[in-house]
């Protein structure tokens, strides 16, 4: 950025530069106050920033957010990128301030529905998806998260919980995979999510999933092994 705009003041907003006592509250009056010509961050960028001097917004990558493995990527793309675009305001001539979103799919149509401000039409979409998958609300969910400093072991491990548990599950059982974020500190992480009609009985579903899990970390080679277990999960 700085051989682009080599007279721009430009600052990041990260994890890193906000660690400090009322880092991040300065960070945003200097930028309010024009001393920062170019702020470039994370996501926290989107909290608090509301200033009418923001002329240009930018979203970088926005393809990382629409292919999550996650079902609900499509819904939290659209208001990650709506809630960013919002933070343009108008130029010093009064024109109002460009998004400038940075994509491989520009007729994705979670981002034309962005573009076109189409909050009703992504919402008929992603319930028809979510009916036609088996995804909430139709269907309840329990995300089962294992995770061990060992990969080899996590990988084998989640991998016999799972045969364990599609004994009564069957295909409402998917995965287990690993994560966006497959490694958190010193942990490997794998997860498999169980998908529960609405009209089924959740406890009885709970006890049953419960029950398996402690029999599995009763075996001795997967005692050190951590499982948890996420009902509706947010």
């Amino acid at each position: 950025m700085s051989n682009i705009l080599p007279q721009a003041k430009v600052q990041r907003m990260d994890m890193d530069t906000t660690r400090g006592k009322n880092s991040h509250a300065k960070i945003l009056l200097d930028f309010e106050q024009r001393n920062i010509d170019v702020l470039i961050g994370t996501q926290m960028v989107t909290k608090g920033l509301d200033f009418a001097n923001v002329a240009v917004v930018g979203i970088l990558n926005a393809d990382l957010l629409i292919n999550r493995s996650d079902f609900r990527a499509f819904e939290r793309a659209y208001q990650l990128m709506t809630q960013v675009a919002g933070r343009a305001g108008r130029d010093s001539a009064g024109q109002r301030g460009k998004v400038i979103i940075q994509t491989v799919q520009p007729e994705h149509w979670v981002v034309r529905n962005v573009v076109d401000h189409s909050y009703d039409r992504l919402i008929d979409q992603e319930l028809l998806e979510r009916k036609n998958f088996k995804y909430p609300p139709f269907v309840r969910m329990i995300n089962i998260l294992v995770s061990h400093k060992k990969q080899e072991l996590v990988e084998h491990g989640a991998h016999e919980l799972a045969r364990k548990l599609k004994v009564f599950l069957g295909e409402r059982l998917l995965g287990p995979q690993f994560p966006y974020i497959s490694r958190i500190k010193d942990r490997y992480r794998m997860e498999m999510m169980i998908k529960i009609e609405r009209e089924a009985s959740i406890t009885k579903a709970k006890q049953q999933i419960q029950t398996t899990i402690d029999r599995f970390l009763s075996e001795k080679e997967f005692k050190s092994i951590r499982v948890t277990v996420d009902v509706d999960p947010q």
